[in-house]
């Protein structure tokens, strides 16, 4: 995950979402 995605997600929904493949859909 890059910085600006991390900027894009609040710090609570974070660690979800590195446990799917959303970035990978891009």
């Amino acid at each position: 995950m890059t910085d600006s995605d991390k900027r894009l997600i609040p710090l609570g929904e974070r660690d979800k979402v590195s446990l799917t493949p959303v970035f990978s859909q891009k």
